[in-house]
């Protein structure tokens, strides 16, 4: 499946499928500091930032270090740097992430799919579980999905999101969806793998069911605007290293003058290129990359 029109950014396919998320210019308006989530609970979700001091300092390195090396990395060593930097802030998500299944009784490791769109999802999805065998929780690697998202933006703002699936487990009406990610700008990517898997378990893509567990995200940053959304269309439970105020016109988070960044500094740059999988020899420095190997490993074994 092919778009028709040539998009500005992003691949006009092949997909197995497509879909249309309209103008999305909206959410590019800067939240207002009055109306920022500024404090510890987002609902049920968590702000871990706003009560971990060291989760809003790697994510402020993250920030310099992006200032000074450019929005993508120039060698391994930014990128192992960068990775070795954020790992924390994934620790600290999963360390909320498991108190909130086990306060609601969701702690069922066999009925659980772990939603990480390629190619950042990759590492989240490796960081989930690296962190998570630390913690004395034992994801199935069978239950990580392998697809991959493409976000496709045309000359007229309008957005649609392209996927390719390659691996899906099954899923039953209960089993509890968190989606694992580098980061959430618009929500779309977020949106659609919660679509996704509804759709594999059988449910409408848009059911709210008021009985079963509601998708949980769990990602670095993520722009307030788009949890949002996903609350609206999803009653999603975020769990959020840092929430951001600002993107730019391509969707890249942007730092804000309030937080001590005149020059509207990258958050996180870009995410999917410092998070890429590092060379065989950073293997002692960086463990999680043994992780994403098995993982891919079992992927490409099916």
């Amino acid at each position: 499946m092919w778009l028709v029109q040539k998009p500005i950014e992003g691949p006009a396919g092949p997909y197995d499928d497509i879909s249309f998320y309209g103008d999305l210019r909206r959410l590019q308006v800067e939240i207002p500091p009055p109306k920022r989530w500024n404090g510890y609970q987002l609902g049920d979700g968590r702000n871990v930032g706003a009560r971990l001091a060291t989760v809003t300092e790697s994510m402020h390195e993250i920030t310099r270090l992006v200032a000074r090396v450019g929005p993508t990395p120039q060698t391994p060593d930014d990128q192992l740097l960068y990775q070795q930097t954020i790992m924390p802030v994934f620790n600290a998500c999963t360390r909320e992430l498991l108190q909130f299944l086990e306060r609601n009784r969701l702690l069922q490791t066999e009925n659980i799919a772990i939603m990480a769109p390629l190619n950042g999802g990759e590492f989240t999805a490796a960081a989930l579980v690296y962190n998570a065998r630390k913690l004395g929780w034992n994801i199935p690697l069978k239950s990580i999905p392998r697809f991959e998202l493409k976000r496709v933006t045309m000359e007229d703002g309008s957005m649609y999101v392209g996927e390719r699936i390659y691996y899906l487990p099954s899923m039953d009406p209960d089993t509890v969806i968190i989606v694992a990610d580098d980061c959430i700008a618009t929500y779309v990517s977020a949106d659609r793998s919660i679509r996704i898997a509804r759709k594999n378990q059988g449910l409408p893509s848009d059911e709210k069911p008021k009985r079963l567990p509601p998708p949980i995200i769990m990602v670095a940053a993520g722009n307030q605007a788009g949890i949002m959304e996903l609350e609206q269309h999803h009653k999603a439970v975020p769990f959020v290293g840092k929430v951001n105020y600002a993107l730019d016109r391509s969707y890249y988070l942007r730092r804000t003058p309030e937080e001590g960044y005149p020059n509207r500094d990258y958050t996180v740059g870009s995410m999917g290129d410092y998070l890429a999988r590092l060379p065989d020899g950073y293997d002692q420095y960086a463990p999680w990359n043994s992780v994403r190997k098995e993982l891919v490993s079992f992927w490409e074994s099916l």
